[in-house]
Parts: C-alpha cells; structure tokens; sequence
C-alpha cells in the first residue's frame, strides 16, 4: 500500500471529502503521495544498505572499501564483503576460516591443530596480494588462536610425491625445524 492509498484510507473517516478521483483533493493527495512514496523508497534503501546483512548494492561498496576486502570488479569486492559480514558471530568454524580465505583472494586449505590450538592455511597457488589476504585474516581470526599462513613452494605433499625415505632424509643431517622450514610462514 502506497501513500496515496495510506492517506485515502485516513481521510475515509471524515466525510468532508469525496474522494473519487475527481476532486482537487484527490490531485493534491496525489501530488504528495509520490513525493512520500520517492522518501519512503530512499529511507528504506538506507535502511537496507547501512547493514551489511542486508546490503545489495553501494553499502556492499562501501563496506568492501572499508575492509579492503577484494581486488578486481566491483561485484568481487561486494561478493568478498557479503561473505565476511554473513558469518555467524557465536560459532566460528573451519567452515567460516575457508569462508574467510575465500573472500581474501586466498585459494587454501585450512588445517585445524586443536592440541597447539592452531590453525594453518596452507596456500594451494600464488594470491594476487598476500600481505593485502593477510592483512584481512588477521581482521576476522579468532585471537585465541594461532593462525599460520603457509607459502612455501615445497608443501610436505610435494616431498611425499618425492619418495624419499627415512634413510634419505637422515643423511641430509637435518633437524625437523630445518626440515619444515618456517621462512615461508606467516603468523596470523
């Protein structure tokens, strides 16, 4: 129901005026109603684009230029940005993380280490901009975590396919830590 409806329906009560769609009026009432219906129909586009829940179009590109959230087009940067506001407050899950790495422009698995209470993205290619990735991971991630972001070339899977054997790496003489090689790791 529009304004001009709205207000028909309120003048209804009073009998002064005949409301047929003839009258002086009538035409005023119409003159107003669309001035109403254009300001209803601009606070409910604020309404709905200042929440990012609800977004759809310049809040989207606002709330992605506020959090940096995406390099490209600007529907990439909206996607990034609905996706980061669309997780669930209360419970943070791995599905969120990769939810998360996703929206940063990261193309990873995400390993969870509940013992050490750490959390590693172990990158499947090269990001467009990984301290910009980061710098969001860093954002969203939970503090009481670790979080690790793991860029190294060499990832264990790719030695595995090497098919070296214990006796192999022993001769090397190295030590796990020279082994797993943390320069290629951010910590979160």
């Amino acid at each position: 129901m529009g304004a001009l409806e709205r207000m028909k329906e309120q003048m209804k009560a009073i009998p002064l005026y005949r409301l047929d769609g003839t009258t002086t009026v009538d035409h005023e009432l119409e003159a107003y109603a669309s001035v109403l219906d254009r300001c209803e129909q601009t606070l409910l586009e604020l309404y709905r684009e200042n929440f990012a829940a609800t977004a759809e179009s310049w809040g989207l590109e606002l709330f992605s230029k506020e959090l940096r959230t995406a390099d490209g087009t600007l529907a990439e940067q909206q996607s990034a940005a609905k996706v980061l506001f669309s997780l669930d407050d209360d419970h943070f899950t791995k599905c969120d993380m990769e939810k998360i790495t996703q929206a940063a422009g990261l193309s990873c698995n995400v390993e969870e280490y509940p013992k050490e209470g750490t959390i590693r993205f172990v990158l499947l290619g090269e990001p467009r901009n990984l301290a910009r990735s980061v710098r969001i991971l860093r954002r969203f991630f939970p503090v009481h975590l670790i979080g690790l972001v793991d860029h190294r070339k060499d990832a264990w899977e790719t030695l595995d396919n090497r098919n070296l054997t214990w006796s192999d790496l022993d001769r090397r003489g190295l030590s796990w830590e020279q082994m797993d090689q943390t320069d290629g790791v951010i910590e979160i």
